[in-house]
């Protein structure tokens, strides 16, 4: 581009004249073209230059008329648009004008038409409620029996939708009369109904044995005889129908009724006989109580087995004390000779109650399922009823100040199963209930320990004029050893109660703590230790009664004998030497004393008889020596058979001991008799009646010795 034109453009582009419209710019171009220094290639390129710029302003100007001309239509249409708007709204206004009425009009008609809509679902209502009583009365004075239940349950729910709608809209009209007695029938047979289901649709078991402690679970998971649905609908009506008060009140009822059916014949029993007298004790059961003619004990409530009582001891009892010690027993409960764990009447009684308390809460809990919030409530009223009844029963213990070891069985059970088993039940029971069943333990517990603590006093005052006239083992020392024995199965309990510390506190806290075992076991055993020394005394003071002193020994040998033996036997043997270290040197010095008693009183005598005088010449012998020897034959022959006589009617239960009385007799007598048999047999101290005076061989001593005790 040529310099001059660069620099015109260049002050164009910076000059602020600005160039509007087609001779402007024509002339600002010729003027430029004259005033530019060219050459002649440059003026032909300026005059290309020039057609291309007027080209180009042509171009821009017709642009530019065409924008001006849409300009100008633009306008006019923006004018016609505005008198159409305004147009346009003074016809809406008009049409508003006569619309708005019409809409007001069609508004008024709406709202009309919904009224009659409303008074004819209004009228409809009526006419329908107003034929319940009609519809459903047939069906509901039939009552429940002979039609679905679902039918009878559907027309009470109409009577009660009638009542409600009468209630609401017509409270005076005549028909709420008969649908109020329609509904008051209807609940009323709903009820009845209930009840019935209770008892006949609920699977109230009988066990097949009883149970012998309280149960710590139920398996038994068959509730309904059927499938319980009726029940199940009638009490969730119940529910619905805000009376759950009388609910309650019906299930107490025929629950408690199905129970007691269950139970009947496992209560206690009254024991009084047709005269008002209370039964004799069966055969040598206990009973501890006080007694006026202070003869306190009877026999032992758990005797010791058989094979420890004849096998290791050989002890036989002799029936002849059985009329009276049954004359005697005053049995405060039915016991055998036997005490078998949880066998006492109120214990099977108490556990076939909890049972079945346990089962009502699996089914009450079915019942009210829609709302678990009122099982307790629907629970308390039955568990209130039957625990209070189960409590009395065990009061009437307390009352009659029962003991023995079923007392123990029942404290025992009672407090080991209270936390697990009982105190969930007695939590739904009212607090007095509560507070009956911890007093009824407390005074369990303090009837059992004061019987424990009077035990010696029993012993001590039994009648001294009762004696085995065989010199046998005394039913006192037999039962008294075996109360001892079966007091150990309940070592822990009684242990609890001997402790001084604590009374019969048996309600605290740790209570039958078993990691206080061992030293309540050691405190039974001190106890039965000191129950031995006073059963020793007694049966000392009995032995005096017994006017032959032989028999009186004897009876002490089988006595304390038999305590022996049971210490040595006992499973607490080494507890027993623990509480006195010398207890079996102190009873074998006992039978020792009385072995030598017994040798004196009986054959020292005879065997003086038979003693050997060396100064006698036996082959010139003179008369008076031979009437000696005689009168010696004579005596002893009268004192042995005396002695055989009577000592064939004593009893030795034990075959050791029995053995070793006659072994020592034996002994004892006839290498005496032997010497001086031998010496005078054939000495000829008598010629005219021999037999008279040589009645026994020294065999036939020793035969008719070891006959001795033959009644055992």
């Amino acid at each position: 581009m040529p310099k001059g034109l660069k620099r015109h453009m260049t002050r164009r582009k910076s000059g602020p004249d600005v160039f509007h419209g087609k001779d402007a710019m024509r002339r600002a171009s010729s003027h430029s073209l004259l005033t530019l220094d060219t050459t002649e290639d440059d003026r032909v390129d300026l005059l290309e230059l020039k057609r291309r710029v007027e080209d180009d302003l042509n171009r821009d100007e017709q642009k530019l008329l065409y924008l001006t001309q849409n300009i100008a239509r633009a306008g006019a249409l923006e004018q016609s648009m505005g008198r159409t708007l305004e147009l346009f709204d003074e016809r809406l206004s008009s049409l508003e004008a006569v619309i708005h009425p019409i809409h007001q009009q069609t508004l008024r008609l709406v709202g009309a038409q919904e009224n009659l809509e409303a008074v004819g679902d209004l009228l409809e209502e009526a006419i329908k409620q107003q034929g319940v009583s009609h519809r459903v009365s047939n069906l509901i004075r039939g009552g429940t029996s002979g039609q679905p239940l679902d039918e009878y349950i559907a027309a009470l729910l109409q009577v009660r939708s009638a009542l409600e709608y009468f209630t609401d809209y017509a409270p005076g009209n005549p028909e709420m009369q008969t649908l109020y007695e329609l509904h008051a029938q209807a609940m009323a047979t709903i009820q009845a109904r209930t009840k019935i289901l209770l008892v006949d649709d609920v699977y109230t078991p009988i066990p097949d044995t009883m149970l012998a402690a309280i149960p710590e679970a139920e398996s038994e998971s068959k509730v309904f005889v059927s499938d319980g649905a009726d029940l199940m609908k009638l009490t969730k009506l119940l529910l619905q129908s805000d009376n759950f008060a009388e609910l309650a009140r019906m299930f107490a009822a025929a629950r408690g009724a199905a129970i007691a059916e269950m139970l009947d014949g496992k209560q206690m029993p009254t024991r009084t006989t047709s005269d008002g007298t209370k039964p004799r004790g069966i055969r040598r059961g206990i009973s501890l109580r006080r007694r006026s003619n202070s003869n306190l004990i009877s026999s032992a409530n758990v005797t010791p087995a058989k094979s420890s009582r004849q096998s290791s001891a050989g002890h036989k009892r002799q029936p002849s004390d059985q009329a009276a010690l049954d004359k005697d027993a005053e049995g405060d409960d039915p016991m055998s000779a036997t005490y078998e764990k949880g066998s006492h009447p109120f214990l099977r009684y108490f556990s076939l109650t909890i049972t079945a308390l346990r089962r009502e809460q699996t089914l009450a809990a079915l019942l009210v399922a829609e709302k678990p919030g009122v099982l307790d409530q629907l629970l308390r009223q039955l568990y209130h009823s039957k625990m209070d009844l189960a409590i009395s029963n065990g009061e009437l213990i307390v009352g009659k100040r029962c003991t023995g070891l079923s007392l123990m069985d029942i404290i025992e059970t009672l407090t080991l199963t209270r936390k697990q088993v009982l105190e969930p039940i007695l939590d739904v029971c009212n607090e007095q209930t509560s507070v009956r069943f911890h007093q009824l333990i407390s005074s369990l517990a303090d009837v059992a320990r004061q019987s424990l603590l009077e035990f010696q006093d029993y012993i001590a005052g039994d009648d001294l004029k009762k004696i085995p006239p065989d010199g046998t083992v005394h039913e006192l020392t037999s039962n008294t050893l075996g109360y001892i024995t079966a007091l150990q199965a309940y070592d822990n309990v009684a242990g609890f109660l001997l402790d001084s510390s604590r009374g019969a506190d048996i309600m605290g806290g740790d209570s039958l703590d078993p990691t206080a075992v061992g030293v309540r076991v050691g405190r039974l055993i001190r106890w039965s230790i000191d129950v031995l020394d006073v059963l020793c005394d007694n049966v000392s003071r009995k032995a005096r009664q017994y006017e032959q002193p032989a028999l009186r020994c004897i009876f002490l040998i089988n006595n304390f004998d038999y305590i022996l033996k049971y210490i040595v036997a006992s499973p607490y043997a080494s507890i027993f030497r623990e509480q006195e270290s010398q207890i079996d040197s102190r009873f074998l010095t006992l039978i020792q004393d009385q072995f030598s008693a017994y040798r004196n009183h009986t054959w020292n005598s005879l065997a003086s008889y038979t003693q050997v005088d060396g100064g006698i010449d036996v082959a010139n012998m003179s008369k008076k020596e031979r009437e000696m020897v005689k009168d010696r034959y004579s005596k002893f022959n009268d004192g042995f058979e005396a002695v055989v006589e009577a000592q064939t009617r004593y009893t030795v239960p034990s075959s050791e001991v029995r053995e070793r009385i006659i072994n020592d007799i034996i002994t004892f007598v006839v290498p005496q008799y032997k010497k001086f048999d031998d010496r005078y047999r054939n000495s000829g101290f008598t010629q005219k009646n021999p037999h008279k005076y040589l009645k026994y061989s020294v065999a036939d001593v020793e035969e008719k010795i070891r006959r001795l005790f033959s009644a055992t």
